[in-house]
């Protein structure tokens, strides 16, 4: 038992020396996550909603601010109802439909990508 400890020991140093952070290893594996077509255009299409929302006049975005995840769970904690919000009970569900819809894509993807 003791020999076979030894052993782990001793292999372990050379697995780590071979396993070197270098410039030319960290530049591979960007361009490997960058070559990937499906990352790329969700993180391209992502930046595109965010500075191009950024820009749209509050008249488009107002009726559309009250229904995205973060006031619909914030108007379960209001005290004071706000007329730009969903109400506490409306806000509760949606958060929940978010959550489900979340869950229900990440078992999706589990299930497609692993057997």
């Amino acid at each position: 038992m003791t020999t076979t400890a030894h052993s782990a020991v001793q292999v372990l140093p050379t697995y780590l020396a071979d396993q070197r952070v270098t410039q030319a290893r960290v530049l591979r594996s960007e361009w490997t996550k960058l070559r990937s077509l499906p990352s790329t255009s969700w993180s391209l299409l992502t930046a595109v909603v965010l500075i191009v929302g950024g820009f749209l006049p509050s008249a488009w975005t107002d009726p559309i601010y009250k229904y995205l995840a973060l006031p619909a769970g914030t108007a379960v904690t209001n005290v004071r109802h706000d007329p730009m919000s969903l109400g506490p009970w409306a806000g509760f569900g949606l958060f929940c439909l978010y959550t489900a819809i979340v869950l229900g894509l990440a078992a999706w993807q589990l299930h497609r990508r692993d057997a």
